[in-house]
């Protein structure tokens, strides 16, 4: 009973700011209101909300999972998420000076009318398939909480709450309710995490089980070049991602924003220790664990097991929420630039609504089909790297980028993914562990094939204010 009461007091918060931060965002009818709540956030709400995205499914659910599986080793997957954040707080600052929501729109003004679509498509598959990801998590939390559910019953609850707070209220809904979901995190987790410890001898005495093997590594336990891949997939992803840009963008002034974000990048690679020792107790007390975390909970009575089902929930909720934002984002920018900027406030308001439904369609199908977590994000975060790293040029080193620059390496990248994801070419998957790294090496030859055969410039300036 004390379960359930805590469960559905955690759901009803939610849909009653949810509702709060609707009736605000309706008053102006808009697409800043709806996807950067007009830039009005301070830095705290910044950082509790980006450190609540942050913190995902894959950082928790999949991470304990890891660690279970080959040790702190997994703890590289999620302090590079932490990085991301970190990076993105000391070099965002010339976001603000941009006019434009999201990097596609930028991009496609600095190079060609195409390459906003071009990008926009990459970013979309890309952010669709790590919501994917997400209510998978949320599925593999209602199959053990939830007895009796189907993946299909499980998918459709995850996308319809997940999808109901920015369906209701953009992104200021998805904020404000990420002020609640870090609070559950935090409570949550680090009450699971003090209690599994404790009832296997104390910190001390979990430590010295595993001294001397893989699980005690920080290095062993898996290939390097996986946790390479891990590094430079998630670290090096954030410039160009519509979820960073849309939560930057919503800070009150520069300060705010990159306070907020050094807050969520230190306090996911902090947190990330937390998860581990979760992951070593469920080594010490389970054989054959299917889902660690979810294990060493039910262990910890029915308080903390319903703050920490609260709180599993919470992250994946806090994570779904950005990507409800920011993919009707990038898909509105392509039908700005389409109709020549000929739309009413007001219409942009509503494609948004409707494009949310649709996002929540195709996640709802995608995670259906999904299977692993951490592999899944891994690989679609790898769509985000050659947008990512032509906007850093774009900003700091524009003379590196030619017109051409944006359009060859998207067609090779989107070739290159063909060929390793699903034509499965053995010169790639047998050279390659992992496909960001065929990825990197197209877009750098992409880069100085443009460069040097093409000379017309780029012109990034003209996304700037005057």
């Amino acid at each position: 009973m004390t379960f359930w009461c805590i469960v559905i007091a955690y759901f009803l918060l939610l849909c009653a700011v949810s509702v709060a931060a609707a009736i605000i965002t309706n008053k102006s009818k808009n697409e800043d209101s709806l996807l950067v709540a007009s830039s009005s956030f301070p830095w705290y709400v910044v950082g509790l909300s980006m450190f609540a995205g942050c913190v995902g499914g894959s950082t928790t659910i999949g991470l304990a999972a890891n660690v279970y599986d080959t040790g702190l080793v997994a703890l590289h997957y999620a302090w590079s998420h932490g990085a991301v954040y970190i990076i993105i707080g000391l070099t965002f600052g010339k976001l603000k000076q941009v006019r434009v929501n999201n990097s596609n729109e930028f991009i496609g003004i600095a190079f060609f009318k195409r390459d906003n679509y071009l990008c926009g498509l990459m970013q979309s598959c890309a952010l669709l398939g790590i919501l994917g990801a997400q209510v998978l998590s949320g599925i593999a939390i209602l199959d053990v909480f939830v007895l009796g559910l189907t993946k299909v019953q499980g998918a459709l609850i995850c996308i319809v709450f997940f999808g109901l707070f920015t369906l209701l209220g953009g992104i200021r809904a998805a904020s404000w309710t990420n002020l609640i979901n870090t609070t559950c995190i935090v409570i949550g987790l680090i009450a699971c995490c003090i209690i599994g410890v404790n009832k296997v001898g104390g910190l001390t005495e979990l430590l010295s089980q595993f001294e001397g093997t893989k699980y005690m590594s920080f290095s062993s336990g898996q290939k390097w070049d996986i946790t390479l891949a891990w590094w430079l997939a998630n670290a090096l992803c954030g410039w160009g991602a519509a979820p960073e840009w849309v939560q930057y963008r919503s800070g009150r002034t520069n300060r705010d924003s990159k306070i907020g974000f050094l807050i969520a990048g230190i306090g996911q690679v902090l947190f990330a220790f937390v998860v581990g020792l979760i992951g070593l107790v469920a080594v010490s007390m389970f054989e054959n664990c299917n889902s660690p975390l979810v294990s060493v909970a039910n262990i910890c009575g029915p308080v903390v097991s319903a703050l920490t089902a609260v709180a599993m929930f919470a992250v994946i909720a806090s994570t779904a929420s950005a990507y409800f934002v920011s993919v009707p984002g990038q898909v509105l920018a392509a039908i700005r630039v389409a109709r020549s900027g000929e739309l009413t406030k007001n219409q942009e308001f509503w494609i948004l609504k409707v494009l949310t439904v649709l996002v929540g369609v195709i996640g709802f199908v995608v995670a259906v089909y999904a299977t692993n977590i951490i592999s899944v994000v891994t690989a679609m975060a790898s769509l985000l790297l050659p947008i990512s790293l032509i906007t850093f040029c774009l900003w700091y080193c524009p003379k590196l980028m030619r017109k051409s620059t944006c359009t060859v390496t998207v067609i090779a990248v989107f070739a290159v993914l063909i060929l390793y994801n699903f034509v499965k070419l053995p010169v790639l998957t047998e050279t390659f562990s992992n496909i960001v790294y065929p990825v990197l090496i197209v877009q750098a030859l992409a880069t100085i094939g443009a460069l040097i055969f093409d000379k017309r410039p780029v012109t990034p300036e003209n996304a700037y204010y005057n």
